[in-house]
């Protein structure tokens, strides 16, 4: 079965301001109506969700420095910072395999790794070598991917979302 954009694709991206096409316009989205499935734009007015792609970065910018409210990140390190508390992250080191990035934070005494583990669908765990990481920590992760307009749910994969990459102007930048 072919999947469809749903609201719930796109719902925790709103409170981060993300763009989409409306009808071919790029425009911001300012809302959405859950009982008709439809998007809210701010010149583009209201349209059903199936004639909008919200515009997304793709998964592979988490390992890659993007510009952020005008600061440069790598988005892996972003996260390693959350997830380890305390420790100097400009050794930090990020490698990726086919379906897998590994941030490696370098302390003095040892090395920790957070695994992110991802398909054609988007994430599928994340994994720490550490046990002392708390259920909010992962929270602050899926938000920070909101933040940064990161597609974790495949959507671009799926042809239901626009890779910021592949415009002549990133809006995101």
């Amino acid at each position: 079965m072919k999947k469809k954009l749903e609201l719930k694709d796109i719902a925790r991206y709103l409170p981060y301001i993300v763009k989409g096409y409306f009808f071919k316009n790029i425009d911001l989205v300012t809302g959405i109506c859950v009982e008709h499935n439809i998007i809210s734009s701010l010149n583009c007015g209201n349209v059903e969700i199936k004639n909008f792609k919200p515009i997304l970065r793709p998964l592979s910018d988490l390992y890659c420095t993007i510009t952020h409210n005008g600061i440069k990140i790598v988005p892996a390190i972003e996260i390693a910072k959350m997830c380890d508390n305390g420790h100097n992250h400009t050794d930090s080191k990020v490698c990726t395999y086919f379906g897998l990035i590994v941030i490696a934070t370098i302390k003095c005494d040892d090395v920790e790794k957070i695994s992110i583990y991802y398909n054609e669908d988007g994430i599928s765990s994340i994994k720490m070598s550490w046990d002392n990481v708390m259920m909010a920590t992962y929270h602050k992760i899926v938000n920070l991917l909101h933040e940064l307009k990161i597609d974790y749910r495949g959507l671009i994969n799926a042809g239901l979302a626009i890779d910021a990459n592949t415009l002549g102007t990133n809006p995101y930048k």
